[in-house]
């Protein structure tokens, strides 16, 4: 089932957070007792695929989603904590510095370390 109560929802708990399916679960939960957790997954790829949410893949056992609203493509991950934290870097300021005939399809960076 396809709600966009359930875009809504997902959207404004992903707003500035990196959020794994279970942690969008919970949070639609709140508001929608009944959601379904296969409901709810589904979705989330759904707007994952519209380009509405993020999934940064391969940071622990399981993916992370994200709304960008901010335009920021890079991200700091604490290797003791997990933590991602999101920072400012322009997705323009990658592309200009390319070569001419590259034509990328997304632009992801991660540095891992320790945050303070």
């Amino acid at each position: 089932m396809k709600s966009p109560f359930y875009h809504e929802a997902i959207l404004q708990s992903c707003t500035l957070n990196h959020l794994t399916v279970d942690d969008i679960y919970a949070c639609v939960r709140e508001k929608f007792p009944k959601a379904g957790f296969s409901t709810i997954y589904r979705n989330v790829e759904e707007l994952a695929e519209k380009g509405l949410l993020h999934k940064i893949s391969g940071i622990g056992s399981k993916a992370l989603f994200e709304r960008r609203i901010d335009g920021h493509v890079a991200h700091f991950i604490d290797q003791k904590t997990g933590k991602v934290y999101d920072l400012p870097l322009p997705e323009s300021l990658i592309l200009e510095r390319l070569p001419p005939g590259f034509s990328p399809e997304s632009v992801d960076i991660r540095i891992y370390g320790s945050a303070a």
